[in-house]
């Protein structure tokens, strides 16, 4: 069984000990598909993004589902031409700029992400944090946001895990709130932010390497 613990700590920086703005960081475990991905109207979330083909759900962008609860209704298509992509009760993944950022929108199963997904520092060396992550299976995701008013966030995978890379795969995005593009109100399309506070999904990261 895959079982993941990683910790989250807010770090001093040399960076202006901001007020009105935030660091935000946001970081995604997914489990890696092992073989060459075809495409299926039903692969899981994190799987059919990492591909590059277009998930499309129900729910609000990481609807947190708890444990014996229905998941959204989704399907997994091959591009933006499915009906499910100009269904306006639907959300899907080609909205997005960048697959790390849509990662975001998968639903977030409590069973095996935990019931807390958000994660708030106020001061430099604010408690750390343990968040576990167990039972994924492949192409599934748990995504986590760690907000930080001063400092910045960082985080560590903790000895006790019991993965290898060629297993998970862990990637993240940061950015200063207030130098990304927002909508005042959330949306589902390419131009609005999927949510409050967050970048619209049309922003564009730069990959800062490994």
């Amino acid at each position: 069984m895959i079982y993941l613990v990683i910790n989250f700590k807010n770090t001093n920086t040399n960076k202006d000990m901001r007020i009105s703005s935030f660091t935000l960081a946001m970081l995604t475990a997914t489990i890696k598909a092992q073989d060459a991905v075809a495409h299926s109207d039903t692969l899981k979330c994190g799987k059919c993004i990492k591909a590059g083909f277009n998930f499309c759900h129900t729910g609000t962008d990481g609807v947190a589902v708890a444990d014996g609860s229905v998941e959204p209704t989704a399907i997994c298509c091959a591009d933006d031409q499915c009906t499910e992509a100009s269904d306006d009760t639907y959300t899907c993944s080609l909205t997005y700029s960048d697959t790390t950022y849509a990662l975001q929108m998968c639903p977030q199963k409590q069973a095996q992400c935990g019931e807390t997904q958000e994660v708030e520092f106020t001061e430099v060396g604010d408690a750390e944090v343990d968040l576990e992550v167990t039972g994924l299976t492949e192409g599934e995701s748990c995504t986590y946001k760690i907000k930080s008013s001063k400092g910045s966030p960082a985080f560590k995978v903790k000895d006790e895990s019991t993965i290898s890379d060629d297993k998970v795969e862990i990637s993240y995005i940061e950015f200063e709130g207030d130098r990304v593009e927002k909508t005042d109100a959330a949306g589902t399309t390419a131009e609005d932010s999927p949510e409050e506070g967050l970048p619209k999904r049309d922003q564009s990261f730069e990959d800062s390497g490994n």
